[in-house]
């Protein structure tokens, strides 16, 4: 007994479209499964994290302490500050926020940890000054309407506006325009207007 050619014709187109649905299939379910992937993941809301501390030290990779970020207390007033350092450990800069009395301020120091400089805001504006070393009566200051410079024997020359006391005691508020001659002795040598 012989099978029929048709037969085998039959069966074989027959494995031939299985073949084809089969693989449909199989794309259908990667390209479902990728769907229901993808909307679980952009369902899934952002993490937000909330870290709490008194302080936060940076080191760097050797361990030292690089930078510091913690409230001062400052008088009766606490106040959050940025602390940059060294390599040494010296202080080289810092930041201070608002303190009751001042604005922000921003602290400049020299190798050996000495405050020679800063920019710091007050009622009156932003003042910016700078001196040779910490606790030098060689000062550069700018304040918002003037800028005065002294030397470490105590001369000074002050240009813009500012308060002039008289001998009398009385103040009297100077113009823009003017510049003031200080001996040591903080007695106006020169002024003009």
């Amino acid at each position: 007994m012989s099978p029929d050619p048709h037969d085998f014709h039959d069966l074989r187109n027959r494995i031939v479209n299985l073949e084809k649905q089969n693989r449909r299939l199989k794309r259908l379910g990667a390209v479902a499964l990728i769907g229901v992937t993808l909307v679980l993941v952009m369902a899934q809301a952002p993490l937000k994290r909330r870290v709490e501390a008194n302080e936060f030290i940076l080191n760097d990779s050797s361990g030292n302490v690089r930078a510091r970020l913690s409230v001062a207390n400052v008088g009766l007033n606490s106040v959050p500050q940025m602390v940059f350092l060294d390599n040494k450990g010296q202080t080289n800069l810092e930041l201070d926020g608002a303190n009751g009395l001042l604005g922000g301020s921003v602290g400049i120091f020299d190798q050996q940890g000495g405050h020679v400089g800063g920019f710091l805001a007050n009622k009156d504006g932003g003042h910016l000054w700078l001196s040779k070393r910490e606790g030098s009566a060689s000062r550069t200051e700018v304040g918002p309407v003037s800028v005065e410079i002294s030397d470490e024997e105590g001369f000074s020359a002050t240009l813009g506006t500012g308060n002039l006391v008289a001998k009398t005691g009385e103040t009297h508020r100077t113009s823009a325009a003017s510049l003031i001659l200080g001996d040591k002795d903080k007695h106006i040598m020169w002024r003009a207007p």
